[in-house]
């Protein structure tokens, strides 16, 4: 079967709609895997906006001991494990399943010395998302070892300009050094899919450890420098706004958390918006205006616009 009849087979199967497959469904060396925007669609088409929730969190001390029994590791290996849980209303108990990283299983662009919490994070929510969804595909953060070396499959293949586009998105946000920043830009033009989505998942790990705090910026970076030349840094994160920045209410301004941006980034994957709105929802997640009051805000426009659509 060739790719381009793959594709709308797996689109028919899924419900996906065929013009945005590349999007939703990643096709490594003709193998699909689904994406993440790809399961936040299927858990909107399943049990529609603010009917779910998704969450990870640390697994007790008999789950971690049983899946490392499991793994067959030894003592001394190094494992980091979540649980991630689906909430649906109507539903007594949550979709369960885990994720885990390890040296082992983390060999491509995300080492494990550099996220693996992140890592273990988004496998056991993507993982929980695809057994609520009943999703037969893996999603990409599984590939298998033959696929971790970025340029063994894809090659050839250039970068979608959705790739493009969403990296040249990251590059925009505060939190990315101007090292990073550069390497990016440098290497996009001759980049290709299996790199692109490589990077990307690599960069969503980087902004999300960031924003909780677990993968500082680096503070030889200029926005380090210029908050410490304005009198800014507090004994706070460099990139938590200073205390009474834009709130008058004295209290200061906290961050978003987790949960609504990944809220956000599930509401814009309906239907209802087109890619001009979802690239405007991708630039306010990461720039400098998101925090927990705007986030909240943002959320309930989506939510309101999704709500009058479907007529309710």
């Amino acid at each position: 079967m060739n790719i381009d009849a793959l594709k709308k087979q797996i689109a028919e199967s899924e419900g996906f709609p065929l013009n945005r497959i590349d999007e939703l469904v990643a096709f490594i060396s003709d193998v699909p895997y689904i994406t993440g925007a790809g399961l936040q669609f299927k858990m909107l088409a399943t049990y529609k906006a603010g009917k779910f929730a998704v969450q990870a969190i640390m697994p007790t001390a008999e789950e971690y001991a049983l899946v490392r029994r499991m793994m067959g590791l030894k003592d001394e290996d190094p494992l980091v494990i979540m649980r991630g849980e689906v909430w649906v209303q109507g539903f007594e108990r949550p979709f369960i399943d885990y994720g885990t990283a390890s040296p082992k299983n983390l060999k491509g662009f995300v080492r494990f010395s550099d996220y693996p919490l992140e890592m273990a994070t988004r496998r056991a929510t993507n993982r929980a998302m695809r057994l609520a969804t009943a999703t037969g595909m893996c999603s990409v953060d599984e590939l298998p070892d033959s696929a971790g070396n970025p340029h063994d499959a894809g090659k050839g293949e250039p970068a979608t300009q959705g790739q493009k586009d969403l990296l040249a998105n990251f590059c925009r946000s505060h939190l990315i050094t101007e090292e990073e920043r550069a390497t990016i830009h440098a290497q996009l033009p001759d980049m290709d899919r299996r790199t692109a989505s490589a990077t990307i998942d690599r960069m969503k790990a980087t902004l999300e450890g960031r924003r909780n705090g677990s993968g500082q910026k680096p503070e030889n970076t200029p926005d380090a420098q210029n908050q410490a030349q304005d009198g800014q840094t507090d004994g706070t994160h460099p990139d938590t706004p200073a205390q009474g920045e834009g709130d008058t209410s004295g209290q200061g301004i906290e961050p978003a958390t987790r949960k609504q941006c990944d809220a956000i980034q599930r509401l814009l994957d309906h239907d209802l918006f087109t890619a001009e709105e979802r690239q405007k929802g991708e630039d306010f997640l990461a720039g400098d205006k998101l925090n927990k009051k705007t986030a909240g805000a943002f959320i309930g426009r989506l939510k309101k616009r999704i709500e009058d659509a479907e007529g309710k």
